[in-house]
């Protein structure tokens, strides 16, 4: 027994040796108690120091009760938990990619044709991914987009081809047209007039066109004086020409002159030229 005074109260304690955890003695319920003659508490004196039961045991470990898991949750073998497999729309991609590439094809002649199969597969698969993406929860964007694209590659198809028709039906209607048109023209007889002048007065060989109704014919001249003139009918394809040139002198080989030439057709000058020289020559046609 060991005996404490503090303060005027004179403290008993029992000196017992260690218990085993889980073992008693008959002193541990009293545990300090205070002396009968000194002042101090009546009666209860200190409870045990320390409650009974390892989870408050000084230096433990509180344990903690159980967490429960999600109702219907069962977790996989080995303690490994995959992320949750993401939502695809694999019909709305599709869809977008096919109607993007023919929307691009549908602006260049010629290959542009390649989208009149494009077009439609591109606009069926973003119909179904439309579909699909209200249970999928994804690809909506793609569709309506891939739906868009779809249209625009559809109408370019379509403007191409009423060109393509429209230019098709008018060519061989043109063609008539334009063979009456130079029918006609051949057909007509024109009036025209070949003039032949010299600056000097030297005589002139001419030779002319007189063609008629398709029918190549010419006139010439030889040795005749300047100026010169003939009233003539040309008609068809070949229309009027005229050549003329110095005739030659003997008695000056090395002369010099302007040798000019004129058409009139129907009373109006469709040509005129000139040369100058020995032996010059000039030609004029329409």
């Amino acid at each position: 027994m060991k005996v404490h005074a503090e303060k005027g109260t004179v403290m008993t304690q029992n000196i017992n040796p260690p218990q085993q955890y889980g073992q008693g003695s008959a002193d541990d319920s009293r545990g300090w108690q205070p002396n009968p003659g000194g002042a101090g508490p009546q009666s209860g004196g200190f409870q045990q120091p320390y409650p009974a039961g390892p989870s408050a045991y000084p230096g433990g470990y509180q344990q903690l009760p159980p967490q429960q898991a999600p109702y219907g949750y069962v977790p996989p073998a080995g303690g490994y938990f995959p992320p949750p497999a993401q939502p695809t729309n694999g019909m709305a991609t599709a869809g977008f990619v096919v109607a993007l590439v023919g929307a691009v094809l549908s602006f260049i002649p010629v290959v542009g044709t390649v989208s009149w199969l494009l077009a439609p597969v591109g606009l069926v698969l973003s119909i179904l991914g439309l579909v699909k993406s209200k249970t999928a929860q994804t690809g909506r964007g793609k569709s309506i987009a891939g739906i868009v694209l779809a249209a625009v590659a559809l109408i370019m198809c379509f403007i191409y081809t009423v060109a393509f028709v429209g230019a098709v039906s008018h060519t061989p209607a043109t063609v008539q047209q334009q063979g009456t048109t130079v029918q006609q023209q051949s057909a007509v007889v024109h009036n025209v007039t070949y003039q032949v002048s010299t600056t000097n007065g030297s005589n002139v060989v001419v030779s002319y066109s007189q063609s008629q109704n398709g029918n190549y014919g010419s006139g010439s001249v030889t040795d005749v004086p300047s100026p010169w003139s003939v009233n003539t009918q040309v008609s068809g394809f070949t229309g009027p020409s005229v050549s003329a040139s110095m005739a030659t002198d003997i008695n000056n080989m090395n002369k010099s002159d302007t040798v000019s030439c004129t058409i009139i057709e129907d009373g109006v000058q469709v040509s005129q030229n000139s040369a100058t020289g020995p032996n010059a020559s000039v030609t004029c046609s329409k």
